[in-house]
C-alpha cells in the first residue's frame, strides 16, 4: 500500500515506522473526534464524507496533526534554512536579548620598590565591557485555506488525504522558514553595508581562498582589528564559521581545493563552512521618508507596518528601488563571511506555531502559522567579509 508524504516525513525524522492508519487514528483520538477508528484496507469515503459534512471535525483533525507533529514539520523545513545552526532556542519569559563581550586587561610591570601610594591595593580598574549589537525582529503570520466543498477530491482515500494535509501545512512552514532564512542573511548583509563588518577585496578565486584561510587562522589569535568595537578577541577554532554563496563555493571546490592548495590544508582549519544561495542586496532609506499612497501601490511599503503618513527613519532597510532609498550593498559581490559562531544569533520569543479555525458559515478551514524571532549580530565579536571584484 502506498504511503503518504505525511507518514514518510514522520518516519524519516523520528524513525517511528508508523503507517498512515496509525497517524490518522492517533490524530482522531488526539482531537477527541467522535469517529470510528479507520481499518487498513477499508473504504475511506465515509470518513472523508464526515469531514466534508462537519467542517469542525476537519479543523480539529488538522489542529491535532499540527500540534502532534509540529517538530516533524519544522525538521523537514529546516533544510530550507542552512543558517538554522545559529538558532539558540527560546528567549526566557520577560528576558532581554543582549550580548556582553569582555576586553582584555594589560598587566603592568611589577615594582616592589614603589612605596609612594601608587600601588594602593584599593585603586579601582574597571575592565572594558562591550555590549553593542545590531538587533532586528522577524515577526510573521500566514494563512492557508482549505475550502470544504472544493477540496473534497482529496478526501477519497487515506493516503491521498494525509498527503493533502501534509502539503497544506508544509506550504506554511516552508514559507516561514524561507522568510527566516532570508532575514538571517539580511542580518549579516546590513552590518556589511553599515561597515560594522569590515571587508577585504580580492580579484580572483585563488585569492578568495587565501583570504578565507588567512582570517580563519588570524581569528585564533587575540587581536583588535577583527571586530568593529576593537575588542581584543580570539575565537576558538571550532567556533569559526565561514558562510559562502554558491556562486563562489562552486568555483572554490574546483579551482581552489583541487589546484591552488592541498585540500587537507583547508580541511584541517576545522572551521565550519555553510553554503547559502546568495547574500541579499541591501537598500536603505537615505533620508527620513513619509509614506504616501504611491509607496503602497508600488509595493515598496506594507501598509500594515507603515500606514500612510508614518515616517520611516533614515537608515532603515528598504525594498529595492523604493523612493528615497539607495542600494548600500551589492550582495553578489560578497564572496565569504568569516565570523565567530556567536556573532550571529537567532532567538525565538514565539517559535513557529501552527493552529486552525473553522468558518462554518463559509465552509472553509484556515490553518495559521505564527513566529516571532529576534535576530542579532554582535559587533564586538570577530567577523570579516571578503568582497569579490572579478570584473
Amino acid at each position: 500500500m502506498a504511503t503518504s508524504k505525511l507518514a514518510n516525513a514522520i518516519n524519516e525524522t523520528t524513525k517511528a515506522g508508523v503507517t498512515d492508519v496509525e497517524v490518522f487514528n492517533d490524530a482522531v483520538a488526539g482531537a477527541g473526534l467522535d469517529l470510528e477508528p479507520y481499518q487498513a484496507g477499508s473504504d475511506f469515503t465515509p470518513w472523508g464524507k464526515s469531514f466534508t459534512q462537519n467542517p469542525k471535525q476537519l479543523s480539529d483533525y488538522l489542529d491535532s496533526v499540527a500540534v502532534k507533529y509540529a517538530n516533524v514539520f519544522i525538521k523537514v523545513a529546516k533544510v530550507q534554512n542552512p543558517l538554522s545552526r545559529f538558532k539558540r532556542g527560546l528567549i526566557p519569559y520577560g528576558g532581554k536579548l543582549e550580548s556582553v563581550v569582555f576586553d582584555t586587561i594589560s598587566p603592568k610591570v611589577f615594582r616592589p620598590d614603589l612605596v609612594d601610594g601608587a600601588e594602593n591595593p584599593f585603586t579601582q580598574n574597571f575592565g572594558r565591557v562591550v555590549g553593542h549589537t545590531y538587533t532586528t525582529y522577524f515577526d510573521i503570520e500566514s494563512t492557508n485555506t482549505i475550502q470544504d466543498t472544493v477540496d473534497t477530491i482529496y478526501f477519497q482515500n487515506l493516503t491521498q488525504f494525509n498527503t493533502f494535509v501534509y502539503g497544506k501545512i508544509m506550504q506554511l512552514v516552508n514559507g516561514a522558514m524561507l522568510d527566516e532564512f532570508y532575514n538571517m542573511k539580511l542580518t549579516l548583509a546590513k552590518p556589511i553595508a553599515d561597515q560594522m563588518i569590515s571587508t577585504d577585496t580580492v580579484t580572483n578565486i585563488k585569492d578568495l581562498g587565501k583570504k578565507i584561510l588567512e582570517w580563519s587562522r588570524k581569528f585564533k589569535y587575540f587581536r583588535r582589528d577583527s571586530n568593529y568595537d576593537r575588542v581584543n578577541q580570539a575565537t576558538m577554532v571550532e567556533d569559526i564559521e565561514v558562510i559562502m554563496p554558491v556562486k563562489y563555493s562552486v568555483d572554490m571546490d574546483i579551482d581552489f581545493l583541487m589546484n591552488a592548495f592541498n585540500p587537507e590544508i583547508f580541511r584541517n582549519t576545522k572551521v565550519h563552512v555553510t553554503e547559502v544561495d546568495e547574500i541579499p542586496d541591501v537598500w536603505e532609506y537615505n533620508k527620513a521618508h513619509t509614506v504616501v499612497q504611491k509607496d503602497i501601490d508600488d509595493g515598496f511599503v506594507d501598509k500594515r507596518e507603515h500606514p500612510i503618513g508614518s515616517v520611516i527613519e533614515q537608515g532603515a532597510i528598504a525594498r529595492p528601488n523604493a523612493t528615497d532609498a539607495t542600494k548600500t550593498l551589492d550582495g553578489s559581490k560578497v564572496g565569504a563571511i568569516i565570523l565567530d559562531r556567536d556573532a550571529l544569533q537567532a532567538w525565538d520569543s514565539l517559535p513557529l506555531t501552527l493552529s486552525t479555525i473553522n468558518n462554518p458559515k463559509k465552509r472553509y478551514t484556515n490553518i495559521f502559522a505564527n513566529q516571532k524571532t529576534a535576530l542579532m549580530f554582535v559587533q564586538s565579536l570577530n567577523s570579516k567579509a571578503i568582497m569579490c571584484n572579478f570584473d
